[in-house]
């Protein structure tokens, strides 16, 4: 058996049981992938011939290994954190530490697909003595000749499905394609610069009048940022173009919740693993009274893009995380005029950030204050040593040793990043430092669940608790009635499987959209409670507050939307499935499932579908060439 052909059938081989392990649909794009990989195997063979046949098979069986560990390596990432790995993140050493730190976790949970894997290696390596390896003597153009002819029809077939291929990163590369051809393409857009296409929407004036025949504003979320004249003086094609799409946007108007918390304090959580599983009267009631005597979004969304940074990125960016737009956020050189600390900053507030971990853990430090967050503390960098000790940290430590430094200013702002939510849940003491504390409360509900789904349950009693402690200082120290409390959660508790999390939902969950279905708590003591049924998610807190707190901001310039604004409700999730106020889009396979009663224009779909990859797009451009400092904010 030619050494050509033994390449061909490894990937194929690999490409085939990763896409039955995971579940990946058929896609248009799929035989393009297998083609790909077909394309590689070749070229490896046409490589090879150049040296002699010992050598050959040390570089044959070298590099089926290495690819046999890569698909590994994507399976186990995937499993874990719900995405795949692109070349974007080998900068980001902090989701390489969360995925080494639960390697040998993950491949004991992983076993039998590692071993499916591993199956077309092993039979190589049984069959090694059937293996022909050409000498160098001998013709060698023709796997390159095929290689080429496939690969002029692999990019023929990318070109003419161009829209697909054209947003950022993301899992839809890898199960419409398959996983070597994604890292190819992947490679190739990285060494060549190319930047994801934009659509312009209609004008500015076209889409105001529009908006103008649905509401009577009672003004408008917009700086005096002239854009047009941006556009015509800007000569580089990129920010152009990215002038002339913000320029497009609709503006959200002001609205009855315009203001009602001006001058009062904010305190901000992002919380780990934070979910609606998480919440129930018995075993976390003040989460429970804050959600439902305050604010009571009931379609809102924390979509899980990239683990707990890319949570972060959507809460503090308001705009859409990829794989590619995470390095402008760490490296903290970033322009946000909208950041919160700043924007808080500005209107002589007091503001502080705090985290129960390492300080410098994905960077933290250096984005924080890009924010305008110049007082952070983390484990490290002045957290108290009570906030820093196990794994994970406690939430209630932190909320004790912190609260001195602000509740008595006039005004403040106080960020906080939790963490004792965080997985593997397990109550064993060395595996889960919190959940153990609360076994006893768990074991006495009596619920037929298992021990990761009990631990998940019982961490999230330790943040309900740090929440409790934080409400009675605020009271005794009379400013609880003039502080708002907002938290939304990070992502899912991606540490749960899907029957663990079924037991919980006590329903066979959708892992796509209604697994990523959340809380908003936005609660103020004095303020009466509203039930809100409009769909969001993470990227519209941030102009929500600003509306709330009645702080200028260019609503135009942030992808998320006040929710309480006319502007159409929609939550986006890493594969570009989204929900909308109208039904939820699968992207596989490319189903809409209508709400019940909802009425929709036949193109409604198609032009939400368009919009979200746009958003997706304009969301990484803005990281990728720092947006904002290209445009001046004063009013």
């Amino acid at each position: 058996m030619h050494v050509s052909l033994c390449y061909v059938i490894v990937y194929l081989a690999l490409e085939v049981i990763f896409k039955g392990i995971t579940g990946s649909p058929f896609h248009p794009g799929t035989p393009m992938g297998l083609a790909a990989a077909v394309v590689l195997g070749l070229l490896f063979a046409y490589l090879h011939s150049f040296f002699r046949p010992a050598v050959q098979k040390v570089l044959f069986y070298s590099n089926i290994a290495i690819v046999t560990l890569f698909f590994m390596m994507q399976n186990c990432l995937h499993a874990q954190f719900g995405f795949y790995f692109s070349l974007a993140l080998i900068k980001n050493t902090g989701q390489v530490m969360d995925f080494a730190r639960d390697i040998l976790t993950l491949i004991g949970r992983e076993a039998l697909h590692l071993i499916l894997l591993a199956l077309p290696l092993l039979v190589f390596v049984l069959l090694h003595s059937r293996i022909r390896f050409p000498q160098k003597k001998e013709e060698k153009r023709a796997p390159l000749i095929a290689a080429l002819a496939l690969l002029l029809l692999v990019g023929i077939g990318w070109h003419n499905q161009k829209r697909d291929y054209n947003e950022p990163f993301n899992d839809r590369y890898v199960e419409k394609l398959g996983v070597l051809p994604s890292l190819m393409l992947n490679g190739w857009r990285t060494l060549s610069g190319y930047e994801t296409e934009i659509e312009v929407v209609p004008t500015e004036e076209e889409a105001e009048n529009d908006h103008k025949k649905t509401v009577k504003p009672k003004g408008w979320n917009v700086l005096s940022i002239d854009l047009k004249s941006k556009i015509a003086e800007e000569e580089n094609d990129s920010i152009r173009r990215m002038h002339e799409y913000f320029n497009s946007r609709q503006a959200t108007e002001k609205n009855d919740h315009t203001g009602i918390f001006a001058g009062k304090n904010l305190i901000v959580f992002l919380a780990e693993s934070f979910n609606a599983l998480a919440v129930r009267e018995d075993t976390t009631p003040t989460l429970y009274r804050l959600i439902h005597e305050g604010y009571h979004f009931t379609n809102f969304y924390s979509p899980h893009i990239l683990s707990t940074i890319g949570g972060e990125y959507q809460l503090l960016t308001a705009s859409v995380p990829s794989e590619g737009g995470l390095s402008g956020l760490q490296g903290g050189t970033n322009s946000y005029p909208f950041g919160l600390g700043t924007m808080f900053k500005n209107e002589g507030y007091s503001v502080y950030a705090y985290h129960d971990n390492s300080y410098t853990f994905q960077k933290r430090d250096a984005y924080l204050a890009s924010m305008g967050f110049d007082n952070y503390k983390g484990c490290g960098n002045g957290m108290v040593e009570t906030a820093c000790e196990g794994w994970p940290e406690s939430d209630i430590a932190m909320i004790e040793g912190t609260t001195e430094d602000y509740i008595h200013d006039d005004q403040f702002l106080a960020y906080y990043v939790t963490v004792s939510g965080h997985g593997p849940y397990s109550f064993s003491k060395y595996a889960n430092s919190i959940a153990p504390k609360y076994k006893d409360i768990i074991d006495g509900l009596g619920l037929e669940i298992d021990e990761p789904t009990a631990a998940y349950l019982a961490a999230n009693i330790e943040l309900d608790r740090a929440l409790e402690l934080l409400l009675e200082r605020l009271e005794e120290a009379g400013k609880l009635e003039d502080t708002v409390i907002a938290l939304v959660g990070d992502h899912y508790p991606y540490y749960l499987n899907w029957e663990e999390i079924c037991s919980l939902t006590g329903e066979k969950t959708d892992m796509t959209i209604d697994v990523h279905h959340s809380n908003f708590i936005l609660y103020n003591s004095a303020t009466p409670t509203e039930t809100v049924t409009k769909v969001g998610s993470q990227i519209d807190v941030l102009p929500t507050l600003y509306n709330l707190f009645g702080l200028p901001y260019d609503s135009r310039l942030l992808i998320g939307r006040d929710i309480f604004s006319s502007a159409p409700g929609l939550a986006i999730f890493y594969d570009r499935s989204w929900v909308s106020d109208k039904g939820k889009y699968y992207s596989y396979p490319g189903e809409f499932v209508p709400n019940e009663g909802a009425v929709y224009a036949e193109s409604y779909v198609e032009e939400t579908d368009r919009k979200v990859q746009n958003e997706a797009a304009i969301s990484l451009l803005m990281s990728q060439k720092d947006y904002y400092k290209y445009l001046s904010t004063g009013e």
